[in-house]
């Protein structure tokens, strides 16, 4: 039985090991498809028993399917107005520490 340790699983290792587990660019997705998705339903969604033995050609493929996944997020109205409100409130927080930083503090 796994004891949830570096080794277990490739998206454990990837999002809590920071490990390199496939290459740099899918695992950068992953990472990026943890954050619109919560880790069971990124666990559920992809078949990770497939994973532990690819070939190149099947590497790529499989950069292909997480980069699908993860334009279909981006595409969804809740995800984009996500992205829009979160790139608003950090142009606001920017705004609000620049006026501390040049006002000084109260």
């Amino acid at each position: 039985m796994a004891a949830g340790g570096p080794g277990d699983h490739p998206l454990k290792d990837i999002l809590h090991f920071n490990m390199h587990v496939f290459d740099s660019e899918c695992d950068a997705i992953i990472r990026e498809l943890s954050t619109y998705m919560s880790e069971d339903a990124l666990y559920d969604s992809i078949d990770w028993f497939s994973t532990f033995s690819m070939t190149a050609a099947q590497l790529d493929e499989f950069k292909g399917t997480l980069s699908q996944k993860l334009m279909a997020l981006k595409k969804s109205p809740t995800i984009a107005e996500g992205i829009q409100a979160g790139s608003e409130i950090a142009r606001r927080t920017i705004i609000a520490d620049c006026r501390v930083v040049s006002h000084g503090s109260p």
